[in-house]
């Protein structure tokens, strides 16, 4: 973390006045625009007018959510640089000048006092062996990567402008989490001293996951490991503070209950939601994303907009993208493409699948194996979430798969009045929770129905209806 008084006196040479001072300190901090509004007794628009001062006065040039962390970047590296003075003297130093594109370095020479230097604008000048460091334990290829454009924009916003202390981004297996999270980190990553990205996939236990982190942020020394987890916590706590580090944990439904409602945290566990609560709530200037199939009840709890706590919906591809996985498997038959894709609902992993079938069996034409009105559907894909419900939600599925239309919540409780009410409520929530089911708004009543997409729909009719309840 930059110290008070370096920052005072960077500040000062800058001629940076006392009141913008306050934001910039509190901004540095991972504190919200709207926080700082009200922590200072100002107006949010006040707040980015100071902050828009300080861009001018430190020569930050651009705009968009990338110049905040382009500027606690600079003063990152400019600290950094000040540090290795006082320990080590130098004749001179070497800093690098980026222009408006980052691609050109200008390298320059000047003496050792930092606050008269211009500052720098690359990770170049990082004396310490943390500083963008990048510790992905399973990195996917996306070298094949369509659309989400706004996708990426938006978690762009959160995570490098806004500072959003805890993320979470949500969706059915397949849809492209994994992917959207490797891609955004590529494009932002030189706006962190650290990233970090780790798998849940075998339900780590918490206490060995924090020990992983922390050996990571400590890095190349090892730390000093508490045995209690929640002191652990309080070190993993103060590295996010000390740097601006991404942490990504995927597959963090394994962390949760099978045969229960959604969003519960397998017996042992619960100390994962405590540290998910701690890192969105105490002040820090780091950010956690969680990839997850599942929505969590703390991102449900905490999530507001004037928070730094966030999550986002991953949605199947836009069709014009969608279309870009079909042309890269030379399929044909391109007046059938738009019904198939949203027969899959846009799903890359989905039409994926089903792009390969098509060329087996159908020689790359897709309006032959349309015409038939059938879904493929893969049960890989569908096992693991499918065998996490409950029974009640099992049933449920099982209703819906044997209509031909959306359901209303009367007419779903007409049609199985074993459940009680409440109960139906719950396995309608927690479906919704594990983006199961679709729901749509009525037309005429403007009630909302619910129903099953297609490949949804063939899985649990084709390997899940021999316990089908009887009209």
């Amino acid at each position: 973390m930059i110290s008070q008084e370096f920052l005072q006196s960077i500040a000062a040479s800058r001629g940076i006045r006392p009141a913008e001072l306050e934001v910039l300190s509190l901004s540095l901090s991972g504190i919200s625009t709207t926080e700082i509004a009200s922590q200072l007794d100002i107006s949010e628009d006040l707040v980015r007018k100071r902050l828009s001062r300080i861009y001018i006065k430190f020569e930050i040039e651009g705009r968009g959510p990338v110049k905040f962390a382009k500027l606690q970047q600079l003063l990152h590296n400019l600290y950094q640089t000040h540090l290795a003075s006082e320990r080590e003297p130098k004749i001179g130093v070497i800093e690098t000048g980026l222009t408006d594109n980052n691609s050109d370095l200008q390298i320059t020479t000047h003496p050792l006092n930092p606050l008269h230097n211009p500052l720098p604008t690359s990770s170049t000048t990082h004396n310490s062996q943390i500083l963008n460091r990048i510790d992905w334990s399973e990195v996917i290829d996306v070298s094949i990567f369509y659309g989400r454009a706004e996708e990426l924009a938006q978690l762009e916003q959160w995570i490098v402008r806004d500072s959003s202390r805890l993320i979470a981004v949500v969706g059915l297996g397949g849809i492209g989490k994994t992917a959207l999270l490797t891609k955004l980190t590529q494009q932002i990553q030189s706006y962190f001293d650290c990233v970090i990205g780790r798998s849940l996939h075998n339900a780590p236990p918490l206490e060995s996951i924090l020990a992983d982190l922390l050996k990571s942020l400590s890095h190349p020394h090892e730390p000093e490991l508490s045995e209690k987890v929640d002191e652990r916590i309080v070190q993993l706590i103060s590295y996010l503070r000390d740097r601006r580090c991404l942490l990504v944990l995927d597959d963090v439904q394994a962390l949760l209950r099978s045969n229960d409602v959604y969003g519960r945290y397998l017996q042992g566990y619960e100390g994962y939601g405590a540290l998910f609560r701690r890192i969105a709530e105490e002040q820090h200037q780091s950010c956690l994303v969680l990839i997850s199939q599942e929505k969590l009840r703390e991102i449900s709890l905490l999530e507001n907009p004037s928070r730094s706590i966030h999550s986002l919906k991953l949605e199947g591809l836009k069709p014009e993208d969608a279309q870009q996985i079909l042309l890269g498997k030379n399929l044909t038959g391109k007046q059938s493409w738009q019904e198939l894709i949203q027969h899959y609902r846009g799903n890359p992993l989905h039409l994926n699948l089903i792009a390969a079938t098509i060329e087996n069996i159908f020689n790359r034409d897709v309006g032959e194996f349309v015409k038939l009105k059938t879904t493929v559907s893969n049960t890989g894909i569908l096992d693991e979430p499918f065998q996490r419900l409950s029974a009640l939600e099992k049933q449920v599925m099982q209703w819906l798969a044997k209509e031909d239309k959306a359901l209303s919540f009367q007419q779903l409780r007409a049609k199985i009045e074993e459940i009680a009410t409440s109960d139906l409520i719950e396995v309608l929530d927690s479906l919704g929770g594990r983006y199961l089911i679709e729901k749509v708004k009525s037309k005429d009543t403007n009630e909302f129905l619910f129903t099953l997409q297609p490949v949804i729909k063939k899985y649990v009719t084709k390997y899940h209806f021999s316990s089908a309840p009887k009209l």
